[in-house]
């Protein structure tokens, strides 16, 4: 009794902990995704130790809306209430919203909200990387990259995505195969419908490579993913994949800097030096270390009998 008395007067103590505010009312298309955002505060003022700048990116599944409308096939009016940021919001594909705080309360106001894209995203198609401050949404023609501000850069990745999901400084994207799905028959009249599989890229989106090949991460017919999240209590990029029927998990571990820099020497023909040299800056390596790959790239050029490239590499 005396245990129950204390958990209903702490209940009720607690009544007002928490303050609920309408984001927004009414939408024609269901949320896909919430990630939220911490931007770095610039510490100029003495409250900066105070105050947390917070975005949340909410995307909406628009591609019903988005497939009639490249049929010309008028949508059905369905009457929404409005809500106090308007009716841009209201039809918007992909909305950020400012739920900063300040001393552990969030400021609100009415121009808090701002509309990044008319497409939004389907369920599981979009995530969020730390180390850029960055929403990225997969579509079945690109993958696009949005900052709090404004859409930012893009890169052409074809097929119908079923997955996203930020490893590190990667993205993990599973899409479905884009190969022919029929063969004929023996008959040459039949069309027999071949199994698509699904099949796991994973990109550098900033240097606009793949680190992980379409033969290598393919998942058997018919084996689904039912979704995928990251480890972000390591320091190296982890990624766990669920799959069914088989309720498989899969884990991605990203190898560490000098790994993947042999892997750009010795496993690729030719030698990609200038993405190791990049890849080694952008993780930090040693200088002495990143000096060593300029030699090594500029004794490349001199067995090739170019002198000048392999000069300007020994200049660095």
């Amino acid at each position: 009794k005396d245990l129950r008395d204390s958990i209903a007067f702490a209940a009720g103590s607690m009544n007002n902990a928490f303050t609920a505010t309408f984001l927004l009312t009414s939408h024609f298309a269901p949320v896909s995704a919430l990630h939220f955002a911490e931007l770095p505060v610039q510490p100029q003022t003495s409250h900066a130790s105070h105050r947390r700048l917070i975005r949340l990116f909410a995307t909406f599944d628009t591609t019903m809306r988005d497939k009639m409308e490249q049929e010309n096939i008028s949508s059905p009016k369905v009457k929404l209430e409005p809500s106090v940021y308007g009716e841009e919001v209201d039809a918007a594909g992909i909305v950020v919203f400012d739920t900063s705080t300040f001393n552990g309360m969030v400021a609100m106001n009415n121009n808090s909200a701002k509309v990044l894209d008319d497409r939004g995203a389907t369920s599981h198609c979009s995530t969020y990387t730390r180390g850029t401050c960055e929403l990225v949404v997969g579509r079945s023609e690109a993958i696009y990259n949005y900052s709090v501000e404004d859409r930012g850069a893009a890169m052409a990745v074809f097929g119908e995505k079923i997955s996203l999901c930020a490893v590190g400084r990667y993205t993990l994207i599973a899409n479905m195969d884009e190969k022919s799905t029929t063969d004929a028959a023996a008959s040459g009249t039949t069309l027999i419908t071949k199994p698509r599989k699904t099949i796991i890229n994973i990109f550098d989106l900033k240097n606009k490579i793949i680190c992980g090949t379409a033969k290598k991460y393919q998942l058997p017919v018919n084996e689904k993913i039912l979704f995928a999240f990251s480890d972000s209590s390591t320091i190296a990029g982890t990624v766990y994949i669920v799959t069914a029927p088989s309720f498989t998990i899969i884990r991605f571990k990203e190898k560490e800097t000098r790994k993947k820099i042999d892997v750009l020497l010795n496993a690729s023909k030719p030698p990609l030096y200038s993405l190791a040299i990049l890849l080694a800056a952008e993780e930090q390596l040693d200088p002495a270390e990143i000096m060593a790959l300029y030699k090594t790239y500029g004794d490349y050029f001199y067995e090739n009998n170019e002198f000048d490239s392999a000069m300007s590499q020994y200049c660095h």
